[in-house]
């Protein structure tokens, strides 16, 4: 792995990684940290757009250490396996999502586009107790999604929600929400206790106008639906953030995601 000839490597960034997964069958089964890759000095391992069978294997080959693992699955064709063979990907595959993940250190995850159900979604951060923080964006916020977004309170020993993280940081990235279930919005940065929340919504040139029932927090034309959660959520966040653009958004590298 090139990585072993930079010790002094600090962030590695890999996007959009293709592999002939037959190459990589051997990647399954148990992880051998002994086998793997030391970097003392990684920070910031971030991963976007790689097949699944592929992303196991490169989480395996290097050592666990103190660094960030982010996980963006923007693609959700490239993140299954069977993506080559089908055009459309059959709900049940979403559930081999957390199966692999569950056992590397995963701190951020970010999530595009509507192809993850609030189901699987849910299901997903059930297996990742170490999560810190969520993005999600180019989708509408629904009730499934805040539903799923909800930490719970109480669970059985069986239950994937024993191990659902507590999220410090959240941001919405060029999404509308329900304005029907605005207040649901309380329910997820409660249960969690939230210290981070940013909106960012409308300047897109390429997004759809919302649905009637959904709308933009940022955008003041919305401000009879959305004034009371967004004084709510001010008083309540300690760092509330809403904004037209990421670029109007300090200290947002984590999550700019298009601006590569």
């Amino acid at each position: 792995m090139a990585g072993s000839f930079m010790p002094r490597l600090q962030t590695l960034h890999l996007i959009n990684v293709q592999s002939d997964l037959s190459a990589v069958e051997s990647s399954k089964g148990t992880c051998n940290n002994n086998a793997s890759v030391l970097l003392p000095r990684l920070q910031t391992l971030f991963l976007q757009d790689i097949g699944r069978d592929l992303l196991r294997l490169i989480l395996c080959s290097i050592a666990p250490g103190p660094y960030r693992i982010v996980i963006n699955l923007a693609d959700a064709r490239s993140f299954h396996s069977i993506w080559k063979h089908q055009d459309c990907l059959p709900e049940d595959s979403l559930s081999t999502v957390p199966l692999f993940l569950e056992e590397f250190n995963i701190t951020m995850l970010m999530i595009e586009e509507g192809w993850m159900s609030g189901a699987a979604l849910h299901k997903l951060l059930g297996k990742l107790p170490n999560l810190e923080a969520l993005s999600i964006g180019y989708r509408d916020i629904d009730v499934e999604i805040l539903q799923a977004l909800v930490r719970p309170i109480y669970y059985n020993v069986r239950d994937c929600n024993m191990n659902f993280p507590i999220l410090s940081r959240l941001h919405f990235l060029y999404s509308a929400f329900d304005r029907h279930n605005l207040n649901m919005l309380k329910d997820v940065v409660v249960s969690h206790g939230i210290q981070e929340l940013v909106i960012v919504g409308t300047k897109r040139e390429y997004l759809d106008q919302p649905v009637k029932s959904f709308v933009y927090l940022e955008n003041s034309e919305n401000d009879q639906f959305t004034t009371l959660i967004k004084e709510w959520l001010r008083s309540s966040v300690p760092k509330f953030i809403l904004a037209n653009s990421l670029k109007d958004v300090p200290d947002c590298y984590n999550f700019q995601t298009h601006i590569w």
